[in-house]
């Protein structure tokens, strides 16, 4: 998603495909986003990445999902997915990527309580002037959950 103080209209197009099978799950998604803001000036004096006279930024994600059951009470799931993020408008083009991939197991305790753990690892890429740098996020995450 994008972060930014300015006022935007947005185009949207997004597909999603499941097959759904007795253990196994795949689906696959697609988006594509189209932004332009409706001035040219931020509505505060915070500006964004993307607010030095672009005029227009278009988003692109793709993403594959594998879900696998192991039992009744477990499944495994894997996800990866591409984002892009691009300026137009500019004399030097803005473009920011990230890659993701993570693996998460469940565990249910019973109708209400679910356990999980997994791993995530994100790629940022950045091109172009924008501030800061790329950089790799590596974590493990856990969670417990219950529904009165």
């Amino acid at each position: 998603s994008l972060f930014t103080q300015r006022v935007l209209v947005q185009k949207k197009i997004a597909t999603n495909l499941a097959m759904v099978g007795v253990q196994n799950t795949i689906a696959m998604g697609l988006q594509f986003v189209d932004s332009e803001p409706l001035e040219n000036n931020p509505i505060s004096s915070i500006s964004d990445d993307f607010s030095t006279n672009a005029q227009r930024i278009r988003q692109t994600r793709g993403s594959i999902t594998w879900t696998h059951r192991l039992s009744g009470l477990r499944s495994l799931s894997t996800q990866i997915s591409r984002s892009t993020t691009r300026t137009i408008g500019l004399v030097d083009e803005q473009k920011v990527t990230q890659d993701e991939f993570s693996a998460t197991g469940v565990r249910r305790f019973g109708q209400r309580t679910t356990a999980q753990l997994g791993i995530r690892v994100v790629r940022f890429d950045r091109a172009g002037n924008l501030s800061g740098g790329d950089f790799v996020e590596r974590i493990v995450f856990t969670s417990v959950a219950h529904a009165f």
